[in-house]
């Protein structure tokens, strides 16, 4: 995993790696991908840019066919071959969790997995794909917390 943080918030890759790890090993399957941390400003601006919709996210991911059009350059943070990136907005995401009266490192991890399965083929495009997606983030997310992770 490659990790890369533009915020000013001291968060350490170590936290991602054991969240991804879990995944992995819950999922059985492994891929190597890249984490972006990004500030407010530049997570809209990505989300306008290639979702087309102006307004700010927890969280984006992009998968490796995504990244190499040429269109799409600018998401390449990492020079090394990756399978995809993770892209969160580590501010925004500590401010929903004040709104959903959940931890910072909770809402951190929610939407850490959540990327990490959007990489791993999981979708929620209807009810059926939301349902089995959400599911997956719940047990994910309950085995972290009784591993001490978060």
């Amino acid at each position: 995993m490659e990790f890369l943080n533009l915020t000013t918030l001291p968060l350490k890759k170590d936290f991602f790696e054991k969240l991804s790890e879990l995944v992995f090993e819950m999922e059985k399957k492994k891929i190597d991908f890249g984490v972006v941390l990004v500030g407010r400003r530049r997570m809209r601006k990505l989300n306008r840019r290639f979702k087309g919709v102006n307004k700010i996210v927890p969280e984006l991911e992009f998968k490796k066919e995504d990244i190499e059009k040429p269109t799409k350059r600018e998401l390449k943070f990492f020079q090394k071959e990756i399978s995809g990136e993770v892209i969160l907005s580590p501010s925004y995401i500590k401010e929903l969790a004040l709104r959903e009266k959940v931890t910072f490192e909770e809402n951190l991890a929610f939407w850490f997995i959540h990327g990490i399965l959007h990489l791993l083929g999981f979708d929620h495009k209807d009810t059926k794909s939301t349902s089995f997606m959400r599911k997956k983030e719940k047990e994910i997310l309950k085995l972290a917390k009784e591993k001490g992770y978060v």
